[in-house]
C-alpha cells in the first residue's frame, strides 16, 4: 500500500496529497477512487479479522484491531515457543481443579497443596465401597490399578457381611483371599461384618489391618468393682462358681483368697479345724462353701471378733460327716445358708446323763436337732409336754407309773426343754 504515485495527474506535492489553495492558486491533490476504495477495503479487513463490526462514527477500532491482533500472535508465540510440561521436558501446565485432584486421572495439570489437602483429608483416591455378592467382593478404585503391587492400601467399606472364606477382586486383576490376624499372629480368613477399615494388599493376599478380637481377657484383680469386663476367671473367684476346690485331711486357715471356693474336709481320723479369713480383708457378700465327707468331724472357727449367723451367733461351727454349710461374708458377719436338713450328718445321740427334764436348753448348733424323751409318771396322772421356744410342741398324759415319749424338731437357736409334772426321766436322745 502506498501513494498512488503511478497514477498520472494526482497532483501530489512531493510525494504527498496536498490541499487547493486560491491564494496561490494552484490546485489540490485528486483522489482516484480505486485508491481511495482499496484503502477502506483493508482498513476494514483488518479490524473484521478481530470480529468487530465496523462502525462509521468509531475512529478507534483500527486501534483496537491492530492492539488484539498483535497480542494473539504475542500468545501464539508464545505457545509455540514454549510446550506443555512433562515429566521430562520444561514447559507450561494449568492448575488442576479440586475435581480433577480428586479424581486423579489427569495428567496434565499441576496440584496445588491446597487441592491435595482437601483430597487426602477426604481419601478420594483410597476410600471405596465393595461390590459383588459375598463371598466375591469386588472393588473398583478411581483412577483404577493396573496390577497388584505390595503395600497396595485402601480403605473400603464393606457393603454386606462376608460368608467365610471371602475374596476380593481389585480394577478386574484377579481375586485375591481376604485375610486377617488372630492375636496370635496368625493370618486366617477374615471376619467381614459390612464394617469400614483399611486394607493393604500384602503380595499374596488382601489383609484386614483390624486385629480379630481376642478369645482371651486381662483378669481384673480379685473383688474389682469397676466398669471393667469380667473374664470367666473373675467370675469364678468370687464365687460366681467356685474358684478351686480345696481337701483338708488337717487343720488350715483359709484367706481372702478362697472366696468362691469349695472347702472339702477328707479327715477319717481327727478333727479338721478350719480358721475363716476376716471379714474385713475381703468385701461383703462373698461365698465359701464347706463340705464334710470324711469320717471326722470339721469345724470352722472365727477369727478376731467375727461371727457365725445360723442365726444362733456362735464364734464355731461343727460340720459333721455329710454335712454341708454355705458362709457369706458382711461386715464382721458370716452368714450360714444352704446348711443340711435335719438326719443329714447327724446321729442319734443318748444325752440321758446331760440333760434333765424341766430344764432349757439351746441347740447352737448349726442345724435344726431332733429331741425324743421318754418319762415315767409317779402315783397318780402326769402331763408329759415337749416346750420348743416357749411353746407346748408335743404332750403326754402319764398314767401312774407308766411310760410315755415325747418328741420335737428343734430349730437353729431356738431354746427347748421337756416338761414334765411328776415322775422320773427314763432316756433322752436326741438327733445332732
Amino acid at each position: 500500500m502506498d501513494y498512488p504515485k503511478s497514477v498520472p495527474s494526482v497532483g501530489l506535492v512531493n510525494g504527498k496529497f496536498v490541499d487547493e489553495s486560491p491564494v496561490n492558486g494552484t490546485p489540490g491533490s485528486l483522489i482516484p477512487s480505486s485508491w481511495g476504495n482499496a484503502v477502506t477495503d483493508e482498513i476494514l479487513s483488518v479490524i473484521r479479522s478481530t470480529n468487530v463490526v465496523p462502525a462509521e462514527s468509531n475512529n478507534a477500532q483500527l486501534t483496537d484491531a491492530i492492539v488484539s491482533i498483535a497480542d494473539l500472535r504475542a500468545s501464539q508465540a508464545v505457545s509455540k515457543a514454549v510446550a506443555q510440561a512433562t515429566e521430562s521436558a520444561a514447559g507450561v501446565a494449568k492448575i488442576a481443579t479440586q475435581a480433577q485432584t480428586n479424581l486423579g486421572v489427569d495428567d496434565t495439570t499441576i496440584v496445588t497443596p491446597k487441592k491435595m489437602a482437601g483430597a487426602v483429608q477426604g481419601q478420594a483416591l483410597v476410600a471405596f465401597t465393595t461390590a459383588g455378592t459375598a463371598p466375591q467382593f469386588t472393588l473398583a478404585p478411581v483412577p483404577a490399578i493396573t496390577a497388584y503391587t505390595a503395600n497396595q492400601r485402601f480403605q473400603v467399606k464393606f457393603h454386606s457381611a462376608g460368608a467365610g472364606s471371602d475374596k476380593m477382586n481389585i480394577s478386574g486383576l484377579g481375586v485375591k483371599n481376604i485375610m486377617q490376624y488372630d492375636t496370635s499372629g496368625n493370618k486366617v480368613a477374615a471376619v467381614i461384618q459390612g464394617q469400614l477399615t483399611d486394607v493393604v494388599y500384602d503380595g499374596t493376599d488382601i489383609v484386614l489391618l483390624d486385629q480379630l478380637p481376642s478369645a482371651f481377657g486381662v483378669t481384673p484383680p480379685q473383688f474389682d468393682n469397676s466398669s471393667r469386663l469380667a473374664t470367666t476367671s473373675f467370675v469364678q473367684g468370687v464365687g460366681g462358681q467356685f474358684s478351686s476346690v480345696v481337701a483338708l485331711s488337717s487343720s488350715a486357715t483359709l484367706t481372702a483368697a478362697h472366696a468362691g471356693a469349695l472347702i472339702v474336709g477328707s479327715s477319717n481320723v481327727s478333727t479338721v479345724n478350719v480358721t475363716l479369713p476376716l471379714t474385713s480383708t475381703m468385701p461383703a457378700k462373698c461365698v465359701i462353701r464347706f463340705w464334710n465327707y470324711g469320717n471326722a468331724m470339721m469345724t470352722l472357727a472365727c477369727t478376731g471378733s467375727d461371727t457365725i449367723v445360723v442365726p444362733y451367733v456362735m464364734a464355731a461351727l461343727s460340720v459333721p460327716t455329710g454335712s454341708s454349710v454355705t458362709l457369706v461374708s458382711a461386715y464382721g458377719v458370716w452368714y450360714a445358708i444352704d446348711m443340711s436338713g435335719i438326719g443329714v450328718g447327724q446321729t442319734w445321740q443318748n444325752m440321758t446323763a446331760a440333760r434333765a427334764m424341766n430344764t432349757n436348753y439351746i441347740n447352737n448348733t448349726a442345724h435344726p436337732i431332733m429331741v425324743s424323751y421318754a418319762g415315767q409318771g409317779s402315783a397318780g396322772a402326769s402331763l408329759l409336754a415337749a416346750v420348743v421356744g416357749g411353746s407346748n410342741v408335743s404332750s403326754v398324759t402319764l398314767a401312774s407309773t407308766s411310760n410315755g415319749t415325747a418328741t420335737a424338731i428343734v430349730p437353729v437357736g431356738a431354746s427347748y426343754s421337756m416338761a414334765q409334772s411328776s415322775g422320773i426321766m427314763v432316756s433322752w436322745w436326741e438327733l445332732r
